[in-house]
């Protein structure tokens, strides 16, 4: 068979697998013969051996998408979790504007979606606390979500907090990380899928504005109020704010986690909504760590220090009387490694999910590091090692004698490994051809109609700043070398 028409036997059997998709039909491994015999029928061709398998491999890799069971684990399995149930949700509002916009404009397929709703949104909502439960004092539930890199997380918290605020959830706090570019990233993300609205700057007027965005563009009511916007933080004048959670349907907050945007948050709550009388805030809180194991356990910058961070965030959820954090995260070491009789850990710095754990579900079509690196991984066969790169025997005289003296350019010599603070050398070029692949992948990707979605490259060479500014100088050389 040509390529023409093998070409066309492709594009002809993934629309019909493709339809059947939409049309809710389930197309995995065992029925993917029945399309390809279709489609031979319909050309009226035959297909060798190679071609069977290349066109049975491609449909494979495209639409049999299976996905793994979330599972959990608890404190206490004497206690029966099962609280939440969809029939008792008596205005399924923001799950449901959300649900359309992840089916109109998401890359996930009818059939995660579906596996989001109906299954993995509420085996979590069972590990949370019931906000409309009555009980005797405070209560604060911890817990952490597992799940691979890029495969979704984002998707499925903004998810929980819709599904938290259908059930009775009335004030949202999201920590995205210590960058404000990563806050600012998740705000818009929030904006489109929870609000409704987005606060950004002119950036030609220099003044801040208002507009509909994703799930608002259906013109409905707004019944979420952010206190914070893609321009600002929980910062200068906010905690001057005259105004209480009570007055507001829902609330949300995304903020940085620093130490000094959680004081004001927590000053904030405590002076507008804390009640003395009853000695909490009685508005059910859902606190959502993203990325729970950055500046989670020690490291020393004030802003960022874990045991004061944690601190503070622990403070801000015993001001309510029904409060539940949930971590997020890819790599749960730290969070489930804290030693247990470490007095430091343990009291000072206590976010270990004490509750739960739950491990999300991937589809068969994630692509993550076992696929590639395990040597029986689907993908280890397209892995390329560098090989411009000679590390010297570090342990030799030789390479002593130069480390101890800067002979021969450890500083300006080639890129190595274990390279020093100087280092203004030369360049592998590996980086220039990787950079490359990068370009022509993005072309790929702008050709199949990807333009308007985001990507990106990280050059992680070395952990010197000094080297780091280096680095930087020569990628853009190669950018701008490449575009000219």
């Amino acid at each position: 068979m040509g390529n023409e028409l093998l070409q066309s036997f492709l594009i002809i059997t993934n629309q019909n697998v493709k339809a059947d998709i939409n049309r809710g039909i389930e197309v995995n491994y065992n029925n993917i013969d029945k399309y390809i015999e279709n489609t031979k029928k319909f050309l009226n061709v035959t297909l060798t051996e190679d071609e069977y398998k290349l066109v049975f491999h491609d449909i494979e890799q495209r639409f049999s998408i299976k996905h793994s069971k979330g599972c959990a684990i608890f404190d206490d399995y004497d206690q029966l979790r099962d609280w939440y149930h969809e029939e008792n949700i008596e205005d399924p509002y923001f799950w449901t504007r959300y649900k359309r916009y992840l089916e109109e404009f998401s890359s996930l397929n009818p059939k995660s979606i579906e596996l989001l709703d109906k299954t993995t949104l509420p085996q979590i909502m069972n590990c949370l606390g019931n906000p409309t439960e009555e009980f005797e004092g405070i209560r604060l539930r911890r817990g952490l979500v597992i799940g691979d890199v890029q495969s979704g997380k984002t998707a499925t918290y903004s998810g929980l907090i819709c599904k938290a605020v259908d059930a009775g959830y009335k004030v949202v706090i999201l920590l995205a990380g210590i960058t404000e570019s990563l806050r600012q990233q998740t705000q818009q993300r929030i904006d489109e899928g929870i609000v409704g609205l987005a606060r950004t700057m002119n950036p030609i007027l220099k003044t801040p504005e208002t507009h509909r965005v994703g799930v608002g563009l259906d013109m409905k009511e707004v019944r979420a109020t952010s206190l914070t916007t893609q321009a600002y933080d929980f910062i200068a004048t906010n905690d001057n704010i005259v105004t209480s959670l009570a007055s507001h349907k829902t609330v949300l907050l995304v903020i940085k986690k620093n130490v000094s945007v959680l004081n004001k948050l927590y000053n904030w709550l405590k002076n507008n909504n804390y009640d003395p009388s009853k000695g909490y805030i009685d508005c059910p809180l859902l606190l959502i760590d993203d990325e729970a194991d950055n500046a989670s356990l020690n490291t020393n910058k004030d802003e960022t220090n874990p045991t004061k961070t944690n601190a503070k965030i622990r403070q801000i959820c015993a001001l309510f009387k029904n409060a539940t954090y949930v971590g997020f995260t890819a790599t749960p070491f730290a969070n489930c490694f804290i030693d247990p009789d470490s007095v430091d850990s343990m009291k000072n710095a206590d976010l270990f999910p004490e509750n739960f754990m739950y491990v999300l579900p991937s589809p068969s079509t994630y692509i993550g590091a076992k696929k590639i690196f395990d040597e029986d991984g689907a993908f280890h066969r397209n892995v390329r090692f560098i090989t411009d790169i000679e590390e010297p025997d570090y342990a030799s005289d030789e390479y002593k004698d130069r480390a101890s003296n800067d002979i021969d350019g450890l500083n300006n010599g080639p890129f190595y490994y274990k390279h020093s603070k100087n280092w203004d050398g030369v360049f592998p070029k590996s980086l220039t051809h990787s950079m490359y692949c990068f370009f022509l992948a993005n072309t790929i990707r702008d050709l199949r109609g990807d333009s308007g979605k985001p990507r990106s490259m990280l050059v992680n060479m070395s952990r010197f700043v000094k080297v780091q500014r280096v680095i930087k100088e020569h990628v853009e050389k190669i950018y701008n070398d490449f575009k000219s």
